[in-house]
């Protein structure tokens, strides 16, 4: 996928001459999109522009720890505006919430590579580690001020989706992004504690009952783990401590596709996945109207979870043939 370069420097000069910017990112947001919206509203507000920063649900769990998530509300207010601005949204519809003002082009600045260019503007770039990296590309392009603060916001959006540089999509590129935002102030120790270190005793509770469902399929090549409603209700957690538990599943030795199940309605069910290998999850989503990366997506599905679950494993087996090494002759 090429980078429209054209739009890029349209979206550098809407940043440099306007006066009055939107900001959103995705629903139940991570800390790339978080920490992306916070970092560009930062340092937008140091060039002395106006920015309102939303978010369609209050930010809770670990994230609420990343500093000026006060800041962040759920509805913007009232002024002119010269942009809205969606980062890290795959689609119009993943944005929380969908945003459109009349006489604003909408900015969609993403790194998905299942991202289908809903903005009148488009920066998506499926190579970048994260939409933190493109939110510095940009910074940097536009001249606006950058602290120490602003670096550590933007460190934190890479070194999460990065799963701390130990992903695949952990490139030169973004360690040199990294360093440099370790040189102009971030604090990496600080970042991690922020985002791993602050669950409560509940989440050890959660994990205890998500782990009893965990079960091998495909020669054990498929793990799968779940959460339901009753689960968060007996360990007092919430689902923002749903966070990381596909991951454990994901390291057992083997595994080529993990997969938490959580409940998030009477009959609605939402996958995050995780992949290793040769395996790509994001091809796995798509089949059931989701999106994300190669190595990790989501999608969301109703109807009985029984039934549902053997959809996706079949789907899932289906992708690592499909995926599969070729076997060179001996």
């Amino acid at each position: 996928m090429t980078v429209d370069l054209n739009d890029f420097q349209e979206i550098t000069e809407c940043l440099q001459r306007g006066q009055g910017f939107v900001l959103a990112t995705h629903s139940d947001p991570d800390a790339d999109g978080l920490c992306s919206m916070i970092g560009l509203g930062r340092a937008l507000e140091a060039g002395r522009k106006n920015v309102d920063m939303i978010a369609g649900e209050v930010i809770r769990g670990p994230l609420a720890a990343l500093n000026e998530t006060e800041k962040v509300v759920t509805r913007p207010g009232r002024g002119p505006r010269d942009a809205v601005l969606a980062l890290d949204c795959s689609s119009f519809s993943r944005m929380s919430p969908p945003l459109k003002m009349a006489g604003c082009p909408l900015v969609n600045i993403d790194h998905h590579r299942s991202n289908d260019f809903f903005g009148d503007l488009n920066y998506v770039d499926p190579d970048a580690s994260s939409t933190a990296e493109l939110v510095w590309r940009l910074i940097r392009a536009t001249g606006l001020p950058v602290d120490g603060e602003i670096a550590g916001c933007l460190f934190a959006g890479v070194q999460s989706d990065t799963g701390s540089f130990s992903f695949h999509n952990t490139t030169s590129e973004c360690l040199k992004f990294a360093a440099e935002m370790v040189h102009l102030g971030a604090k990496p120790w600080e970042s991690w504690r922020r985002l791993h270190a602050s669950y409560g005793v509940e989440r050890l509770h959660l994990l205890r009952c998500a782990l009893e469902t965990l079960e091998f399929h495909e020669s054990g090549k498929i793990a799968l783990v779940a959460v339901t409603r009753e689960m968060l209700e007996r360990s007092g957690a919430a689902p923002h401590d749903c966070e990381q538990i596909v991951e454990l599943p994901r390291n057992v030795l083997g595994v080529e596709i993990a997969a938490m199940i959580r409940q998030v309605g009477v009959h609605v069910f939402r996958f995050s996945l995780r992949a290793n290998g040769q395996a790509d999850v994001a091809e796995v989503a798509a089949r059931f109207g989701g999106g994300g990366h190669k190595g990790a997506a989501g999608f969301e599905l109703e109807g009985e979870p029984e039934v549902l679950k053997r959809t996706f494993i079949q789907a899932a087996a289906e992708s690592l043939a499909r995926n599969a090494m070729p076997v060179e002759p001996q």
